[in-house]
């Protein structure tokens, strides 16, 4: 069925912008928002294709993959441990979040952070780790490092109307640090009805 150009269903990107105390959260997507309701004669195609010319019909696109993206300010970076810091807040009520990959940026090049197997992961709300255990060694040490990581290999069950959170798994708060540093996580996920995956 060929689309024309200006056909409603063309999808568009929605920024919703987040500011903690600290932190910033901006959450994008690529989402299709709900259309006019309009003709069919407004699509091109065979009638066996779209239905008969005159019919009335709504669409109302669903995205399937969405992104978060949280900077973690340097404050909140070294607190990690005692308080961990949400990445995508609880969908609502019989649903259940998905994260597919997980992307990382340190930038300490203001002032190095220091670290002994003080490890990340992500996880849900309840501790339920999402990732394995995100090795930080090579995250710090001065600079900008990046690391990428993908979910468990392990069927993992999906929290119920859970958020997503970076947490710091190690005995200790990270060291050193500046003001000016930052983690940036960036997160693709999915937003599932839970009766159906968990």
């Amino acid at each position: 069925m060929a689309i024309p150009r200006s056909d409603p269903l063309k999808e568009k990107e929605v920024q919703v912008e987040q500011y903690g105390a600290r932190s910033i959260r901006v959450v994008k997507s690529v989402e299709g928002a709900a259309v006019e309701t309009h003709d069919l004669s407004e699509h091109t195609g065979s009638a066996a294709s779209i239905g008969a010319a005159g019919a009335v019909h709504s669409h109302v696109p669903v995205p399937d993959i969405l992104v978060s993206d949280t900077q973690i300010a340097n404050a909140d970076v070294l607190t990690l441990r005692a308080t961990q810091v949400e990445l995508i807040a609880a969908p609502g009520a019989g649903l259940a979040l998905i994260v597919h990959r997980v992307y990382i940026v340190v930038d300490d090049t203001a002032g190095a952070y220091t670290e002994t197997t003080d490890d990340l992961a992500v996880e849900y709300a309840d501790g339920v780790n999402i990732t394995n255990t995100i090795d930080a060694t090579p995250l710090v040490g001065g600079g900008v490092q990046r690391t990428t990581i993908p979910a468990l290999a392990t069927q993992v069950v999906p929290d119920v109307n859970a958020a997503v959170q970076m947490d710091q798994t190690g005995g200790g708060e990270w060291g050193g640090g500046n003001a000016a540093n930052t983690m940036s996580v960036r997160v693709w996920y999915s937003v599932v009805p839970a009766a159906a995956f968990s």
